[in-house]
């Protein structure tokens, strides 16, 4: 009887633990991150409301991503309310290999007056643009501004709808 047993179990626990040893491999295969080679940045947005004399700096780098309340009240003073630390990945590379020499200061859809307004210092050895977009959906930009929306809560989200911007550019009929 002891015999039986142990021909029927042992085979059923090498099972289990050569799986295992399969399992572990395989996890250990899909969390080893790859390296990315990526060009240090900083790209920093602004999000202000005029009326309440505030304004969210949004400063995203190579390494982290922080959420800066700026208060323009006499007195008050700028406190951090966010804050991550970021592993190299695909997205962060593509930011970074922006060219920043072929951005425009300012990229606007003609026929919206008021609406979305956001403006970018982004700088990147050792060169700066500022750059303005009204209610435009820039690609290169908007990678960013995607991944800092993918990264944080709601209440801290960006309105930056692509599909809405760009059907907008479409629907204007100015040349």
């Amino acid at each position: 009887m002891t015999r039986l047993i142990t021909f029927l179990v042992l085979p059923i626990l090498f099972a289990c633990c050569n799986n295992r040893d399969k399992t572990t491999a395989k996890v250990k295969q899909v969390t080893k991150s790859a390296h990315y080679s990526i060009t240090p940045f900083q790209f920093d947005l602004y999000n202000s409301n005029y009326a309440s004399a505030y304004t969210i700096k949004y400063s995203l780098t190579d390494t982290a991503l922080k959420i800066i309340f700026k208060s323009e009240l006499v007195g008050d003073h700028d406190s951090l309310i966010y804050s991550k630390l970021l592993e190299h990945d695909l997205v962060l590379k593509r930011i970074s290999e922006t060219n920043i020499d072929s951005l425009k200061k300012y990229y606007a859809n003609p026929c919206i007056e008021d609406g979305s307004q956001i403006y970018v210092d982004f700088t990147k050895a050792g060169k700066n643009k500022h750059v303005q977009l009204s209610n435009y959906y820039h690609p290169d930009l908007g990678r960013a501004i995607t991944l800092i929306n993918d990264l944080v809560l709601e209440k801290y989200k960006i309105w930056y709808d692509k599909d809405k911007l760009i059907a907008e550019m479409k629907n204007c009929n100015i040349k």
